[in-house]
């Protein structure tokens, strides 16, 4: 069904339509399974286009098996003009803009996995209280992946300084945004503790029978989106001590 979603439908329809076909009729998304034993559920779309105008009423099929009659069916399979949306830098109205969430941008030493963390842990127990649960898009989907994070933002440096490990990860920061090539990821050598970019952020990619996130003390990873407002309140429901990261 990737043909009549994002960027693709311009790319398709814009020269179909200058040939002139129009679609006579759509079946929605509906999802293709399979009698194997490890299916993939495959999304897909049925349509029927022409360029000659038999006069024939429209017809949209949705996934519920209702049938309707439209006036004139969009690349999108919904009763609109067909107007195509292409790709754009700039909002059409007033809106709060949409950026990356957290990125940590440490060369991967702020990330823990499960032996690290346990090792870390075991060796130095207070350090428990500054390492965090960190879950990445595909992990977040599928829960096949579990990593841990160092949080020391804020964290008086005295109390993690002795630890060899940390400092050790925190110098490997430095020196890999000192060699960074972007002026603002050098700028950021002399804080190796802070993850380079501190928002609270929405999942970019997640699974459709997903309704809501889950309400837990973590931080997630993986690319996320921001919208920066205030007002828009449903989108700011994570935990007081949750950070959701762009890495």
């Amino acid at each position: 069904n990737s043909i009549i979603q994002g960027e693709q439908v311009p790319i398709l329809w814009r020269q179909l339509s200058h040939d002139g076909v129009h679609i006579d009729f759509a079946w929605r998304t509906f999802v293709w399974n399979s009698e194997a034993t490890d299916k993939a559920h495959v999304h897909v779309v049925i349509i029927g286009f022409s360029q000659a105008d038999c006069g024939t009423p429209k017809r949209i099929f949705d996934v519920d098996g209702k049938t309707r009659q439209a006036a004139n069916i969009s690349p999108y399979l919904i009763e609109t003009p067909s107007v195509l949306i292409g790709p754009r830098s700039q909002p059409i109205c007033d809106v709060p803009s949409i950026t990356y969430g957290n990125k940590p941008s440490d060369g991967g030493n702020l990330i823990l996995s499960q032996e690290e963390r346990d090792a870390l842990i075991g060796n130095d127990p207070k350090i428990a209280l500054f390492v965090r649960r960190y879950i990445g898009s595909r992990d977040f989907i599928n829960n096949d992946e579990t990593r841990y994070c160092l949080w020391l933002k804020d964290v008086p440096a005295n109390l993690y300084s002795h630890n060899k490990e940390i400092m050790r990860r925190l110098e490997c920061v430095r020196q890999m945004r000192l060699a960074s090539t972007a002026a603002p990821t050098r700028a950021m050598a002399d804080m190796p503790y802070s993850f380079f970019q501190r928002l609270r952020p929405m999942p970019r990619a997640s699974a459709s029978r997903r309704s809501r996130l889950r309400n837990e003390n973590i931080f997630l990873s993986g690319f996320y989106l921001v919208v920066l407002s205030r007002q828009i309140r449903f989108l700011l429901f994570l935990a007081r001590n949750s950070i959701i990261s762009a890495s």
